[in-house]
């Protein structure tokens, strides 16, 4: 991916998946969610300084700097009316933030699909991404 193309500007939000490993305890994202995925998510976004959060099923964005309770919904338990609202949800979050544009970050298209839905639904520019941006 060439580094001139990845999105850095103050009006993109980056966002990757929740996962089903998460702390009983609950938690800011990274404390709260536990599978690699997120996990590597996390740790690039702060290494790289960008805008970021989770895209959860539950809450919608979850910050880095919001703590939440823990919670097992699965993008699956969301019938059609649900994953309207969720996604409506998102782009109410991310604009009362100054966000426009959404990068959503997922090794596997495949199991990205239920999450196209959701965020098809926020009215933002959405991009998919299968890398993560690197270090300029």
């Amino acid at each position: 991916m060439d580094a001139d193309a990845i999105p850095r500007d103050r009006q993109t939000l980056w966002t990757t998946r929740c996962c089903k490993i998460k702390s009983a305890t609950g938690g800011r994202p990274c404390e709260l969610y536990r599978s690699d995925l997120p996990v590597r998510f996390l740790d690039g976004m702060a290494r790289l300084g960008l805008s970021h959060a989770i895209v959860s099923d539950l809450y919608g964005l979850h910050f880095p700097e919001v703590w939440k309770r823990s919670y097992d919904t699965a993008p699956g338990d969301l019938d059609a009316a649900e994953r309207l609202s969720l996604g409506r949800t998102i782009g109410d979050q991310a604009r009362r933030r100054g966000f426009s544009r959404i990068c959503f970050y997922n090794n596997s298209p495949m199991m990205s699909r239920p999450y196209f839905e959701v965020l098809s639904h926020s009215g933002l520019h959405v991009t998919y991404h299968t890398r993560l941006p690197e270090a300029p």
